[in-house]
């Protein structure tokens, strides 16, 4: 006789993340140019890691992660004005 087992049903898979990149695929991430990425590394804003006995810097995800969690945030507000049906040349009652 065979045991079953019972399993969750899920509604969606989601696709796996590397957890590990190099430097292209960091930039990428994390949406920077090349040149700007390897900037903030220099600055130290950006953690890399080495493996050892090999010259390839390595990037984690959770440190890129708390790069982008670190950047300050902003909600628009009043910053952007749709204008609405009045506002669109509406110039007053001309009666």
């Amino acid at each position: 006789m065979e045991k079953l087992t019972l399993v969750t049903a899920v509604d969606s898979v989601t696709p796996a993340t590397q957890a590990v990149m190099y430097e292209a695929a960091a930039a990428k991430y994390v949406m920077l140019g090349i040149h700007g990425f390897r900037r903030l590394v220099d600055e130290g804003a950006i953690i890399f890691r080495n493996h050892p006995n090999r010259t390839r810097r390595i990037y984690l995800k959770t440190d890129l992660d708390d790069y982008l969690k670190a950047l300050p945030q902003r909600n628009i507000v009043s910053g952007r004005v749709r204008p609405g049906p009045e506002g669109k040349g509406d110039q007053g009652d001309r009666s």
